[in-house]
């Protein structure tokens, strides 16, 4: 039957799961296991990351909310006869605007049906901003910068009001960022900086910071104990987050050089 993959291929749902969290131990083990199945998942988070570069949320939200007040002035303005305009006016970009923010990143074709894409809302996600001499400067996902520099890790909330930060690094160390104390894990609305800017250190190779995100409080400890098993893991810089179904994850990879 055509929606049967081929014998032994790992689904691209279980790849796109394990991407997103929410993969149940089977699924994650059989994607970790197969170098296929991993190549995938390393698309899926390079086709994530430019999806996010090349849209930026913040400023769409800006020009939709600007033509829905181009919309309402419309309105106004418009006879009672002409009163359907201005919904279609406003409903036509945030259509648009759902459609480019649900799409999922492709996967690689290898002649199986695509999996179907669920409907969501704008996921919490992690951006990271460097002091230079020039000022502040946005960083890019897997940009190279080096021990001493200065980052500013921020929050951006999306549809979440609640997350824990925290960061692997080349030598295995994890670090919770958020929150610094206790269990409250309520996140600030719309982005926000991770408290103080950081200096990084001298572990090698890379600083990964990772946004667990979720609808309710989340357990702190269980997500610095699924942060210390990838730590130790075969590929800390890039494998998923083990953790319970309902959660989202978004990774942030700095690449670390030497001077």
């Amino acid at each position: 039957m055509s929606g049967i993959p081929p014998r032994g291929r790992v689904p691209d749902l279980f790849v796109e799961r394990a991407f997103s969290g929410e993969a149940s131990a089977e699924e994650r083990a059989r994607v970790e296991a197969d170098p296929d199945a991993r190549t995938r998942l390393d698309a899926v988070m390079r086709g994530n990351t430019r999806f996010h570069m090349d849209h930026d949320p913040d400023t769409m939200l800006r020009a939709i909310e600007a033509r829905a007040r181009e919309a309402s002035a419309r309105e106004v303005l418009a006879p009672r006869s002409a009163n359907w305009w201005p919904v279609l006016l406003v409903g036509a970009p945030l259509a648009a605007l759902a459609l480019l923010l649900v799409q999922a990143p492709s996967l690689p074709d290898a002649g199986t049906p695509p999996e179907q894409t669920t409907a969501k809302g704008l996921k919490a996600r992690l951006r990271v901003s460097q002091n230079t001499p020039r000022g502040v400067e946005r960083v890019s996902m897997d940009e190279v910068l080096f021990a001493g520099d200065e980052v500013q890790v921020l929050t951006v909330a999306g549809d979440a009001t609640h997350g824990v930060v925290v960061s692997i690094d080349g030598r295995g160390q994890v670090t919770r960022h958020f929150p610094l104390e206790g269990k409250d894990t309520t996140l600030p609305p719309g982005q926000r900086p991770l408290g103080e800017a950081l200096e990084l250190d001298d572990a090698p190779e890379f600083e990964r910071f990772v946004l667990v995100s979720g609808t309710s409080a989340i357990d702190v400890s269980a997500v610095e104990a699924a942060a210390r098993r990838t730590a130790t893991g075969s590929d800390p810089g890039k494998a998923p987050l083990a953790l319970p179904a309902g959660l989202d994850q978004f990774s942030f990879v700095i690449r670390k050089g030497r001077k």
